[in-house]
C-alpha cells in the first residue's frame, strides 16, 4: 500500500496505542474526521495537532465510544503518525479491517444510546472539509494504479440522519451541513433557489458567469446543452421511490471554455407527511479524478507496449542477480533466446565482462558504463552501454532495471564518420542536449575553425563561445528550433545569422537528425554550412519580388481609386509598413506673396513615432527653412541624409525636433512643373537606403505623379459635368435643349414651372407640338436664323396664353441648340426704375476708387463699377457676369471659406450686411488682399434678392503690420524701461516711507509732550492747533504706511503658492476688524468659500479692505449688513462683497480705484484713498479683475475674480 506523493503522511513517531484522550486528565476538544479509503482501510484524522502534547509516554488512548459510533470497531489500528499539510500538523490513525470474529462483539451496540456520552468529546465548532485521497496500488510488475476518492462524512450528519422527526426548517439547515464541503444548493419545488454556500457561489459564477442569488431560477445557471440532463434529474427526485441518488454529470464551464465533470448528489427533503418540500443538491468536482483515471489506463498500456516493443534492451533483476524479466530488444542484442535468459543469473550472462568495482549491482548509476562482451556460442564480440535504475526498494524484494544498448556499430561509424567529416565543407558535429537543459558537443569536425572561428578542441570543452556570437534574437529562435525537433523527434533544420570573429556577419544552415539516448536526453548528428552568398542572392530576389508586389498594389490602387485622399493614405501605409519606414508624407509646393512655401497635406506614421500633419508651422512652411531639400528639389534630385551627419543649422534643429534620424525626399512633378515633395523618415535608426529601395521609391513617386495628373483631369471633367447639371437644375432660368429635328432632349424643373409643361411630356417630343406658343412667326424665325447661322441669339417675347414675358437665350450647338429662358414679367414692369437705379450706381462707382459691385441674386448677374478695373486690372465690359466668375478669382485657399460665408449670410433672414477679408487675383496673376463689404436687400419675405457692396484693396496693411511690429518692439523696450523705473520708484517709496516716518513720529511725540505738559497753560485755540498738527501727522503716517503697503504689492514672485482655506482667512479678517464690527453693529453673512491655491497676504488685504470699506461707508443710523458670496466657472473663482451702505455714483466707478482718490470729506469718512487701489493692484497681480455694481438705495457690491491656478504677473 502506497499513498500518492501528494497525500503522503510524514510519520514522525509511531505508537503502540492510539492517543486521543489522556488518562486521568481532560484533553481539549479537538476537531477530527473519519476518512474511508476503501472497504479495507479507514483512518482517523485529528486536526490542529498543536492542541495536543504528544510523546511516547503521554498515555493517550482512543475513546472506544468514538470507535464504536464511527464504525471503527470493525477495524484495527495499523499506524499512528503526524501529517504535515499547508504548514499545519494533523494527527492520523490508520485502521485496517478486523476479522469477522472481532465484529461479533459489537452486534448489540446501539449508537443512539451513546450520543449523549459522545457529544462532550467533540469540538463544538467542528469544521468539516472534503478531502480527496489518491491511493496507488503498486505491485512488483507495476500492473495497476488505482485512484480512489474518499469523502469526509461529518459526525453532525450521522446524528441528523437518525432523527426523522425534526421540523422542516431544521431539515433545511441540516441539508446544508450535509453538503457543506461541496458546492451546495437548496431548491424548492418550483426550482427556486432557497439557500446556497460559498462554494456554490464560486462554482456557478465560474461555469455560468452569473451570480447566484436567493429565489433565482435554478435552471438559468446551466448551458442549453446541459439543461435537459438537469431537468431529467429533477424528474427522478420527484419520484416518491427515489428520494436520494448520485449521478455524474458533465457541465460546460463558460469561464474556462471546457467541460468539467461533477458528482451530483440529489437528496429530497420531506415534511412529516413525507411530501417533497425541497431538494438538496451537492456538486463535487471530480474532473481531475476522471482525467487521472484515463491517464493511468493510458500510462499502463503505454508502459506495457513500450517494454515489449522497444528495441532498447531492458533486463529486470532481483537481489540475487536472477533475471526476473527481459524484453525482446535485450535478447536480440545478446543473441540468446528470451526463455533461456529468464533461467539465468546476470553474472552467468556477462561473466568477467562485469567488474564489480566498475559496475556494482543494486547501486543506481544513471551514467553510462561501457563494457566489451564476447558471446561464447557464436564467438562474436560486442560493445555495450549499461545504465541502471532502481525499480523497487523493498527490503524483501529489491528490483533493479538494467538498460543495455549495443553500441558496436556506433563506434565503428564514428571512426569512419570522423575521417569523412574532416574533409567536407562546413562543420559536422554531434550535439547533445541533456535533460537538465545544459548542452555539449560530443564531436566536432575539423571544419569548425573555418565555420565558427574556433578550434574544435576549444568547442568540445566549451560550446558557449558559439552561442555568444549570435546576434540579438537569433539564439532564442535557434534553440526553439532545436526544442521543436526534440519534441517531435523530427529532422532539425534551421537557418540563422552568426557573427564570425574574423569574417563578421554570416548566414549558416544546419541540418540534423535527433536520437534519444539511454538517459532520456537527445543527441543530433548534424552538419552546418555557410550559405552567406546564397542568402544574399535569395534576399535580393525576395526584396525585388516584394517591391514588385507592392508596386503592383500601389498601381492597382491608383487605377481603381474612388477617393483620392483615402487611396493616397492606403498607399503611404502600404509603403511604410512593407519598408519599415516610420513616416511617409507629402508636402505640396506653392507660392504665397512671392514666397516659396510648402504645405503638409498627407501623412502616415508608424506607432513608433508621432504625427506632424497637425503642426501649424508645417501647413505654411517657407522653403527657406529647409534649404538642403529645396536645393535638391529644384535640381530635380532626391535628397537623403543622416541628421547627425548634417552641419549645425536651423534645418538640422527642425529635423531633430521632428524626431528624424534619417530622411529621404523625392521631388514630384505634375505636367513638368514642380508639384510637391514625397518624403520618407526613419525616426528609430540611421538608415542606409539601398539601390533597390531608391529605385522603388522613385518609381512610386513617378506613378503618383502620373496618377495625379489623371486625377486632376478627371476631377475637372466630373466637376464640370456635375456643375453643368447642377447649374441647369438649380438656376432660376428655364432650360431645354433640342436636336436638329427640333426634338426636346432636356427639360429642367424651372422650365416645368415656368411653362406648366411636365418634363415627362416634353422629353423626346417635338418642341412645336409640346410648346405651340413658341412657334409664332417672330420667335420661330429667330430660332431658325440662330440655328442656321450658328449664332447666339437673345430675344424677349410676350406669351399671351401664359400672360408672361420671357427672355430666351438661344445657343446653337453642333447637333441642335440649348435654350435658356426666364420670366422677365416683373423686370419689364420695373425696367424704367432699374435703368434709373443703374445710372445712380454708375455715378457712385465713378466717384470712388473702390471696386463697387451689384449682384442680382435672383438673376445671378454681377455688375462691376469702373473701380474694379482700376484696382485689379480686369476689364469691365457690358457682358453680364455671375457669381462664379467672381469666385474663380478668389485665392484657392480662401475660396471655400468666403463662398460658405456669403451663402450663410444670405440664408440668415435677419442679416443685412456681410464683411470678409481674402486674397483676390489681379489681371497680372498676382493676388491682392481685399476687404469686401456688402449690403443685402431683402423682399417682404426676408428673401435676399440683391446685394450691393465694394471691395477695398488693403494690401498696404502689410506695410502697416510691419510698422506696427516695429512700434511694438519700441513699446516693449519702453515698457521694460518703465518696469525698471517702477522698481526704482517702489524702492524710493519704501525708503521714503521709512525716512519720512521718523520726523512725523518726532512731531507727534513733541506735540503730545507739549499738550501733556502745558495743556493747562494753553488756550482753546492752541489746543486746537496741536490737535490739527497731531491729526495731520497721524494721517500723513497712515498715508506713508499705505504707500509702503502699496509698494510691496507683487513682491511674492519668489513665494510658493499654498493651499488656503478662505473661510479661515475671513475669520482672521473679522477678528482684526472686531472693534469696528462691534462699534458699527455690523452683520456679516458668509457663504462657504473654497480652498484655493494662492498667497494668504493677498487674500487678507483684499477682504480686509473691502469689509472695512463696507463698515466705513454705512448709512447713518443703519447697521451695516455685509454679504460675502462665491461662484465659479471653468477657469476662475468669482467672489462678491455686498453692503447696504451709501453706494457709489456710476461715474466714479473707475476713480475709486486710483490711489489717493477720495469721494468724501475726510471729516465724515476717514481714510487715505489707498485701500481700493491696493485691492485692485493685488487682484490684477493674481491674474484677476475687480469691478462693482452700486446704487444709492441698495448699497454696493464689489466683485473680483481669481484664476483657479495661481498667477503672478
Amino acid at each position: 500500500m502506497h499513498l500518492h506523493l501528494n497525500d503522503q503522511f510524514q510519520i514522525i513517531e509511531c505508537y503502540n496505542s492510539s492517543p486521543l484522550l489522556k488518562e486521568g486528565s481532560t484533553v481539549p476538544k479537538i476537531p477530527f474526521s473519519i476518512h474511508l479509503l476503501n472497504d479495507k482501510i479507514k483512518f482517523l484524522l485529528i486536526h490542529n495537532i498543536s492542541q495536543l502534547e504528544l510523546s511516547k509516554s503521554t498515555g493517550l488512548t482512543l475513546n472506544e465510544d468514538i470507535l464504536k459510533y464511527q464504525g471503527l470497531h470493525e477495524f484495527e489500528k495499523i499506524k499512528i503518525g503526524i501529517r504535515t499539510k499547508s504548514h499545519k500538523k494533523e494527527y492520523v490513525v490508520i485502521f485496517s479491517k478486523k476479522s469477522t470474529e472481532d465484529n461479533a462483539n459489537y452486534k448489540k451496540y446501539q449508537p443512539k444510546e451513546e450520543i449523549s456520552r459522545i457529544k462532550p468529546l467533540l469540538s463544538s465548532n467542528i469544521q468539516f472539509e472534503r478531502f480527496f485521497n489518491r491511493i496507488e496500488q503498486v505491485n512488483t510488475e507495476l500492473e495497476r494504479r488505482n485512484k480512489i476518492n474518499a469523502e469526509l462524512i461529518s459526525l453532525n450528519k450521522q446524528l441528523l440522519l437518525k432523527d426523522q422527526l425534526l421540523e422542516r426548517n431544521k431539515n433545511n439547515v441540516e441539508a446544508l451541513l450535509n453538503n457543506n464541503l461541496q458546492a451546495f444548493v437548496l431548491v424548492d419545488t418550483f426550482y427556486s433557489i432557497q439557500a446556497f454556500n460559498n462554494k456554490a457561489k464560486d462554482l456557478f459564477l465560474t461555469i455560468s458567469k452569473k451570480k447566484i442569488e436567493k429565489n433565482a431560477f435554478f435552471f438559468e445557471f446551466f448551458a442549453d446543452e446541459n439543461l435537459s440532463s438537469v431537468k431529467n434529474d429533477f424528474k427522478l427526485i420527484n419520484n416518491q421511490n427515489n428520494h436520494q441518488f448520485t449521478v455524474n454529470r458533465s457541465y460546460f464551464d463558460k469561464t474556462f471554455q471546457k467541460n468539467r465533470t461533477f458528482r451530483v448528489n440529489y437528496t429530497a427533503v420531506l415534511d412529516k407527511e413525507h411530501d417533497l418540500r425541497s431538494i438538496s443538491i451537492g456538486f463535487l468536482d471530480i474532473t481531475d479524478l476522471v482525467d487521472t483515471k484515463k491517464e493511468l489506463e493510458t500510462s499502463q498500456n503505454l508502459i506495457s507496449s513500450v517494454f515489449n516493443s522497444t528495441k532498447m534492451g531492458i533486463i529486470i533483476i532481483n537481489n540475487n542477480g536472477d533475471i526476473v524479466d527481459i524484453n525482446k530488444g535485450a535478447a536480440m542484442d545478446l543473441g540468446i533466446p528470451i526463455l533461456k535468459l529468464k533461467d539465468l543469473n546476470i553474472q552467468n550472462v556477462f561473466k568477467d565482462a562485469l567488474v564489480y568495482d566498475k559496475f556494482p549491482f543494486f547501486k543506481v548509476d544513471k551514467n553510462e558504463v561501457i563494457i566489451n562482451w564476447k558471446n561464447e556460442q557464436n564467438l562474436t564480440s560486442k560493445t555495450f552501454s549499461f545504465r541502471t535504475e532502481l525499480l523497487q526498494n523493498n527490503s524483501d524484494n529489491r528490483l533493479l532495471v538494467l538498460i543495455i544498448r549495443d553500441i558496436s556499430n556506433e563506434i565503428l561509424i564514428k571512426e569512419r564518420l570522423k575521417n569523412i567529416t574532416n574533409n567536407i565543407p562546413g562543420a559536422v558535429f554531434r550535439y547533445h542536449l541533456k535533460e537538465d537543459g545544459t548542452d555539449e558537443l560530443l564531436y566536432v569536425s575539423g571544419g569548425a575553425k573555418e565555420l565558427w572561428g574556433f578550434d574544435k578542441d576549444q568547442l568540445m570543452k566549451n560550446n558557449q563561445v558559439i552561442w555568444d556570437q549570435y546576434p540579438p534574437g537569433e539564439l532564442q529562435k535557434h534553440k526553439a528550433s532545436i526544442q521543436v525537433s526534440k519534441e517531435k523527434m523530427s529532422e532539425w533544420f534551421h537557418e540563422w545569422r552568426y557573427i564570425h570573429p574574423e569574417k563578421g556577419l554570416r548566414w549558416l544552415r544546419g541540418i540534423g537528425k535527433p536520437s534519444k539516448l539511454i538517459d532520456g536526453s537527445t543527441a543530433w548528428d548534424s552538419i552546418i554550412v555557410d550559405i552567406t552568398e546564397e542568402k544574399k542572392t535569395e534576399l535580393n530576389l525576395k526584396e525585388k519580388t516584394k517591391y514588385l508586389t507592392i508596386l503592383s498594389k500601389v498601381n492597382q490602387e491608383l487605377i481603381n481609386y474612388k477617393d483620392w485622399d483615402l487611396s493616397i493614405n492606403k498607399i503611404f501605409r502600404l509603403i511604410g509598413k512593407s519598408m519599415n519606414i516610420d513616416r511617409v508624407y507629402f508636402f505640396k509646393y506653392f507660392f504665397e506673396d512671392g514666397i516659396e512655401k510648402m504645405k503638409h497635406i498627407f501623412e502616415w506614421c508608424s506607432t513608433k513615432t508621432f504625427p506632424q500633419i497637425d503642426d501649424p508651422q508645417l501647413q505654411n512652411l517657407p522653403s527657406s527653412r529647409i534649404p538642403s531639400i529645396t536645393e535638391s528639389m529644384h535640381k530635380n534630385k532626391a535628397y537623403h541624409a543622416k541628421i547627425n551627419d548634417m552641419p549645425e543649422s536651423n534645418e538640422k534643429i527642425l529635423f531633430k525636433e521632428s524626431g528624424i534620424k534619417s530622411i529621404y525626399n523625392i521631388p514630384v512633378k505634375v505636367r513638368q512643373k514642380l508639384f510637391g515633395l514625397l518624403g520618407f523618415d526613419d525616426c528609430t535608426k540611421e538608415r542606409e537606403w539601398s539601390d533597390q529601395e531608391i529605385s522603388f521609391l522613385a518609381t512610386i513617386a513617378q506613378n503618383i505623379s502620373i496618377a495625379y495628373e489623371s486625377h486632376v483631369a478627371g476631377l475637372k471633367l466630373i466637376k464640370e459635368i456635375k456643375a453643368r447639371k447642377a447649374i441647369l437644375e438649380s438656376i432660376k432660368d428655364g432650360f431645354f435643349s433640342i436636336n436638329k429635328s427640333w426634338t426636346i432632349n432636356y427639360w429642367n424643373e424651372e422650365a416645368e414651372r415656368l411653362t406648366g409643361i411636365d418634363k415627362s411630356k416634353a422629353i423626346n417630343e417635338v418642341l412645336w407640338e409640346v410648346f405651340p406658343e413658341i412657334s409664332i412667326p417672330p420667335i420661330k424665325e429667330e430660332f431658325d436664323s440662330a440655328i442656321a447661322e450658328k449664332k447666339t441669339t437673345i430675344l424677349e417675347s410676350h406669351f399671351p396664353k401664359l400672360n408672361k414675358w420671357f427672355e430666351l437665350n438661344i445657343y446653337p450647338i453642333e447637333d441642335g441648340a440649348s435654350i435658356y429662358f426666364k420670366d422677365i414679367t416683373d423686370r419689364k414692369s420695373k425696367e424704367e426704375e432699374l435703368v434709373l437705379s443703374n445710372q445712380r450706381f454708375e455715378k457712385v462707382t465713378e466717384a470712388t476708387n473702390d471696386a463697387v459691385w451689384e449682384w442680382d441674386i435672383e438673376q445671378n448677374t454681377l455688375y462691376w463699377g469702373v473701380g474694379y478695373e482700376k484696382q485689379f486690372g480686369h476689364r469691365v465690359t457690358n457682358e453680364k457676369q455671375n457669381l462664379e466668375t467672381w469666385e474663380k478669382l478668389i485665392h484657392p485657399d480662401d475660396s471655400a471659406k468666403i463662398s460658405k460665408s456669403l451663402h450663410n449670410v444670405i440664408k440668415e433672414s435677419k442679416k443685412t450686411s456681410w464683411t470678409e477679408e481674402y486674397r483676390y487675383k489681379n489681371f497680372d496673376g498676382t493676388y491682392s488682399y481685399v476687404m469686401d463689404r456688402g449690403y443685402i436687400i431683402r423682399d417682404d419675405n426676408d428673401k435676399a434678392i440683391r446685394m450691393i457692396g465694394a471691395m477695398t484693396d488693403i494690401s498696404h496693411r502689410k506695410e502697416y503690420e510691419e510698422s506696427l511690429e516695429y512700434l511694438n518692439t519700441i513699446l516693449k523696450n519702453r515698457a521694460d524701461e518703465l518696469t525698471e523705473m517702477n522698481l526704482e520708484l517702489e524702492r524710493f517709496a519704501y525708503i521714503a516711507s521709512h525716512d519720512l516716518q521718523e520726523p512725523l513720529r518726532m512731531i507727534t511725540g513733541f506735540l503730545s509732550q507739549l499738550e501733556k505738559k502745558y495743556s493747562d497753560q494753553l488756550d482753546d485755540k492752541a489746543q486746537q492747533y496741536i490737535f490739527y498738527a497731531v491729526d495731520g501727522a497721524k494721517r500723513m503716517r497712515k498715508i506713508i504706511l499705505d504707500l509702503l503697503q502699496y509698494s510691496r504689492i507683487g513682491k511674492l514672485d519668489d513665494a510658493e503658492a499654498l493651499e488656503l482655506n478662505l473661510n479661515l482667512i475671513i475669520n482672521e479678517v473679522i477678528s482684526i476688524l472686531d472693534r469696528a464690527i462691534k462699534d458699527s453693529g455690523a452683520t456679516i453673512n458668509i457663504t462657504t468659500l473654497p480652498k484655493v491655491k494662492g498667497f494668504k497676504l493677498s487674500y487678507t488685504q483684499i477682504f480686509q479692505n473691502l469689509i472695512s470699506n463696507a463698515i466705513k461707508y454705512r448709512r447713518d443710523n443703519t447697521p451695516p449688513v455685509i454679504d460675502i458670496g462665491f461662484e465659479e466657472n471653468q477657469t476662475h473663482y468669482i467672489y462678491s462683497v455686498s453692503d447696504n451702505g451709501i453706494g457709489v455714483d456710476p461715474k466714479f466707478y473707475d476713480k475709486i480705484f486710483i490711489i489717493f482718490q477720495r469721494l468724501h470729506n475726510k471729516d465724515k469718512y476717514s481714510g487715505t484713498g489707498v485701500g481700493l487701489a491696493i485691492v485692485k493692484k493685488v487682484v490684477e497681480q493674481m491674474g484677476g479683475e475687480i469691478w462693482l455694481k452700486s446704487d444709492k438705495l441698495n448699497g454696493t457690491t464689489f466683485y473680483f475674480s481669481t484664476p483657479k491656478e495661481p498667477q503672478l504677473s
